[in-house]
């Protein structure tokens, strides 16, 4: 009975000694795994703050590079806007002397056919020569030609 009481003793130890032996191994276990996971922790922490570093590098880069690009369609607006200042200065001022040129030209016409009506006239009553009306009508001619010439002139430059 003896025997089978320290037997009996023995197993329980021997059981008790495999559990702990169990317990140690899986607390082991559970702490290695515990180190692993705080080392992929710690690592995608790095790796978040280095794309955090990283978006924040790309969007200054991002944001100067749009500034510059508005300075520059700043700049080309304001120089195309002194342009079409410019030319509108330019037109106005061809314009100006265009309808001048052109209120002249009336009141030349205006008096040139009176001129002409009194000549006719004149040449009706027969105190011209053939000779004579036909310079006036030459220098009609020409005069007529002038205008158109210049008229021409001021539409080519309206053109460009």
């Amino acid at each position: 009975s003896h025997d089978v009481l320290k037997n009996k003793l023995e197993n329980k130890v021997r059981e008790q000694l495999e559990s702990e032996d169990k317990l140690k191994k899986l607390l082991d276990k559970k702490t290695q795994e515990k180190k692993v996971l705080v080392a992929e922790v710690l690592k995608l922490r790095g790796e978040k703050q280095n794309m955090v570093q990283q978006h924040s590098t790309e969007m200054d880069a991002i944001r100067h590079e749009s500034e510059a690009q508005l300075c520059a369609m700043r700049v080309r607006h304001e120089r195309a806007l002194i342009a079409a200042q410019s030319q509108f200065n330019e037109l106005h001022l061809i314009y100006k002397n265009y309808k001048h040129n052109i209120v002249h030209k009336i009141a030349n016409i205006d008096s040139t056919s009176n001129a002409f009506e009194a000549m006719i006239q004149n040449a009706n009553i027969g105190s011209l020569s053939q000779t004579e009306c036909n310079k006036i009508l030459e220098n009609i001619i020409q005069s007529i030609e002038r205008m158109e010439a210049e008229n021409q002139s001021y539409h080519d430059i309206l053109q460009k």
